[in-house]
């Protein structure tokens, strides 16, 4: 059981990465602590009588703004511990779990000024209201890292399997004859058939690609953009990812778990990945 329990947490995990999907989870929390009080009423909710709805509701703020600091500015200050490659499920336990105990700091004086509780020396202590917060909290946070854990692996694995089976059947696309001009002075024209893939580093991207059976590197400055416009009528060559596009043809097999579907080449030492946001038909219909 507590095997089990480990190879969970070192799984991979997907990472929120968008400001939409920070802003969305952050509010869905903060919205998750507003009902639960408002139902269950603890720490002398029950005994409040005018303006309750909106008491509690300066909980549910409280939690937002907590998770919307540890979004945007905690994850821009320990950008390593962040990594969305290396994102994994007992980083999201220790993320959330962190964020507790600003939450239940700041609730508890949220608690002391509205209440004044101060002034009439009664009222938990920060510990006790600490030890709520987290009880509240923990049962939330468990069941959706597990339930997203379980399904997101699931998804991706099922997906894997389609694009495997697709593979064994589909003969490559013979692209001897057509060429990629990059536009760069130190980078010649590339055959389309020996393209590997394209990686984003910000202003640059490495080129990847086969030359007399060697896999070749050039570093050459343009956007993913540019390339994206370049590659727009070639189906065979798609960005799955915002770093990556890749050549279709040149894939041999995917594999997939709970953080994204990967594609396999063999040339390559790294795995590229499947962007969430990415539609899966457009692979499925092309591959």
């Amino acid at each position: 059981m507590l095997k089990s329990f480990l190879n969970i947490l070192v799984r991979p995990f997907p990472a929120i990465e968008t400001a939409k999907e920070k802003i969305v989870l952050s509010l869905s929390f903060g919205l998750f602590i507003f009902l639960f009080l408002a139902v269950f009423q603890p720490f002398g909710l029950d005994k409040t009588e005018e303006n309750k709805l909106l008491y509690i509701s300066g909980y549910g703020f409280i939690t937002i703004i907590v998770m919307l600091f540890n979004f945007f500015i905690t994850s821009s200050l320990f950008k390593a511990f962040f990594l969305p490659e290396k994102w994994s499920t007992w980083k999201f336990f220790i993320f959330n779990f962190v964020m507790i105990i600003p939450i239940a700091v700041l609730n508890w004086s949220y608690l002391l000024l509205v209440e004044n509780v101060i002034a009439q020396e009664s009222g938990p202590t920060l510990l006790e209201f600490l030890f709520h917060t987290t009880a509240v909290g923990f049962f939330p946070v468990v069941f959706l890292t597990f339930f997203l854990e379980q399904k997101l692996r699931a998804r991706n694995i099922e997906l894997s399997r389609r694009v495997n089976n697709q593979l064994e059947f589909n003969s490559p696309t013979n692209y001897e004859l057509e060429e990629l001009n990059f536009n760069s002075q130190n980078t010649p024209n590339i055959k389309l058939d020996n393209f590997v893939c394209v990686k984003s580093m910000g202003n640059y991207v490495t080129l990847f690609f086969m030359d007399e059976n060697q896999l070749k590197k050039e570093v050459i400055r343009t956007t993913m953009k540019k390339i994206e416009e370049d590659f727009m009528e070639n189906k065979k060559i798609i960005r799955c990812h915002k770093s990556y596009f890749v050549n279709l043809n040149k894939v041999v097999t995917t594999s997939g778990n709970a953080r994204a579907l990967y594609l396999h080449i063999n040339e390559l030492d790294f795995q590229i990945p499947v962007s969430r946001n990415f539609s899966k038909d457009i692979i499925l219909g092309t591959i």
